[in-house]
């Protein structure tokens, strides 16, 4: 939750029916699975519309936490010719 300092509390299975949530439960299946590879890709609101991503920078600046900061550098960094 650190990351959600100042925002509206998250959506939480308590706002659903306790029928459906049962329902839902039963198709859960629990599996495991070997990594052999790994690949990631950095996304840093290039495929967002230019104010989306001015949004998301504004945003992040604002909680005035260094990480963030940083991370608003690199999405401002990312998108550097679309604005």
């Amino acid at each position: 939750a650190q990351y959600e300092d100042g925002k509206p509390p998250p959506w939480t299975m308590d706002r659903l029916p306790d029928d459906f949530v049962r329902a839902q439960l039963k198709g859960i299946v629990a599996f495991e699975m070997r990594i052999e590879r790994l690949e990631g890709k950095r996304k840093m609101s290039q495929n967002r519309k230019p104010e989306d991503a001015q949004g998301a920078i504004d945003g992040l600046k604002a909680t005035g936490r260094p990480v963030e900061s940083q991370v608003a550098e690199i999405v401002a960094k990312a998108n550097k010719d679309r604005f």
